[in-house]
């Protein structure tokens, strides 16, 4: 949804706004969403999430794209790819997240150690 009703949206703000109005955006629901009284509330959330980041992607693959004029099939096939790389790579360490540690806490807390205090990540390993 986010995809189809965007153009509107980059119209009105323009990229560089859109852009950081979105981040911010997801920042917050990303914050949030550990704090979900109930399921239906993090369904909700989600929806957000993921409407925005239908509205975000294009901007970005738009603003690559325009760094280069002759090498815009690569930007294009490298941003895909680093993308596709992350969702898997935060797939399998959510697995095994969810398998170790029950709910959503432990997604959390590895964020909290990856974002704020990384040196400590080795001791959630371990």
């Amino acid at each position: 949804m986010g995809s189809f009703f965007g153009s509107g949206v980059v119209k009105k703000l323009g990229e560089p706004k859109s852009l950081l109005r979105s981040l911010i955006l997801l920042i917050l629901f990303y914050i949030g969403l550990p704090y979900s009284p109930n399921i239906f509330v993090a369904e909700i959330i989600f929806f957000f999430i993921f409407l925005i980041g239908g509205l975000i992607f294009p901007v970005l693959m738009s603003i690559l794209q325009s760094l280069t004029k002759t090498s815009r099939g690569t930007v294009s096939a490298l941003a895909n790819a680093t993308m596709y790389g992350g969702t898997t790579l935060g797939g399998v360490i959510g697995g095994v997240l969810f398998s170790q540690i029950s709910g959503f806490r432990g997604i959390s807390i590895f964020t909290h150690y990856w974002c704020v205090d990384p040196g400590r990540i080795n001791a959630f390993f371990v």
